[in-house]
Order: structure tokens, then C-alpha cells, then sequence
């Protein structure tokens, strides 16, 4: 990407940052203005299928909230933005959904870690640039990242206490682990009709 499309920042106010966002989506990984390209069918039909998935789960048993292309921020001050996502998909349990409302602004965005963060890898996606992003969430705190390669149609995982990443093929079955109890999908069914 040219330095126009990846423009080095410090960070913003909530509003400046919401102003800008309006004019051209974007995240703000570790100083660094991303934009955010289009989603192509594909994308977002495993978005769809995952999102339908895990939402009637967690809606069912009560755990949680889970968003599908929302835009969180992340910062010890709530006015200043200093980072910004835009997972695939996230689930934010109950505990963390509650304070984040506490003090939210509900004009403006999510100023959370969510519990779950998934990113479903577009061809034009560099590995390094999505395994940079993994060690971002896990730093920030969120506790399982799933990675979906749809060309690979393998989906990746990884766990905020645990040294091993997990593949998984359309053979196996995706679970929630600890994070989600009681949660699975096949995989191959994230992949129907993509």
C-alpha cells in the first residue's frame, strides 16, 4: 500500500476518529491507518454463516453479544482512540459487554476487548499482516482468535493461554472451547455456499 492508503498516526479523539471513519472505513493497527477494503460474496457468506451459527448459540444460552463487522476501539482513556478494530465477526461475553455499556457513549463505538475475534482471510490478505493481527487481539486481551482461509478452507485457532495453534480442516469441527462452552460447527459448514 502507498503511505496515502497507510497514513502513520498516534491516535484521536472519539470524535475525530468517528468523522474520519464516516468519510473512509478504516482501522487503527499499532499507529497505522488501514483502510478497510469491500467484502466480496464469498467473504460474507461465511461471515453470514458463522454469525448465524454462534449468535443463536450464545442467544440461547445467554452469554453473550455477538456483532458481525462492527468496529471496536481500544484505549485506556475513553475519549482518546489510540487503536481500532473491525473483526469478521466477534462475540463479547456478558462481563465484558456490561462494562463496556457502563461507560460506552452510545452514539459512538464499542470502547471494549471482545472475548472472541474471528478474521476470514480475503485472497488478497498477507499472512504476515494477519498473523500481526492475531498477536495484536492477543495482546489486548481478547481470548480466541479464529482465522478463516477460504482458500485453504482450513480455519486456524488461537488461544490467549495456550502455546499451540490449533488447523482445523472441514473434516473437524470448530468449538468455543472454554471461551464459548459448549459451542461447535463443522467446519465445512462455514463454507456452504461460498
Amino acid at each position: 500500500m502507498t503511505s496515502i492508503e497507510r497514513e502513520r498516526i498516534e491516535g484521536m479523539s472519539v470524535d475525530e476518529f468517528l468523522r474520519l471513519y464516516d468519510e473512509a472505513p478504516f482501522e487503527l493497527i499499532r499507529g497505522v491507518r488501514v483502510p478497510l477494503s469491500p467484502t466480496k460474496r464469498p467473504h460474507s457468506i461465511i461471515t453470514r454463516n458463522l454469525f448465524r451459527a454462534l449468535d443463536a448459540f450464545c442467544s440461547e444460552h445467554k452469554l453473550g453479544e455477538v456483532f458481525s463487522e462492527t468496529t471496536f476501539v481500544t484505549s485506556d482513556i475513553t475519549d482518546w482512540v489510540k487503536g481500532s478494530r473491525q473483526p469478521d465477526v466477534m462475540f463479547i461475553n456478558n462481563e465484558r459487554y456490561a462494562a463496556a455499556l457502563a461507560h460506552d457513549d452510545p452514539e459512538g463505538p464499542f470502547i471494549l476487548v471482545p472475548t472472541l475475534a474471528v478474521e476470514i482471510m480475503s485472497p488478497t490478505d498477507r499472512l504476515k499482516d494477519v498473523l500481526d493481527k492475531v498477536a495484536l487481539y492477543l495482546s489486548d486481551g481478547v481470548q480466541l482468535v479464529w482465522i478463516v482461509n477460504r482458500k485453504k478452507r482450513i480455519v486456524t485457532v488461537y488461544q490467549a493461554d495456550a502455546d499451540e495453534v490449533i488447523k482445523l480442516t472441514i473434516k473437524d469441527t470448530l468449538t468455543g472451547d472454554d471461551v464459548i462452552p459448549g459451542f461447535s460447527i463443522p467446519v465445512a459448514a462455514l463454507f456452504e455456499g461460498a
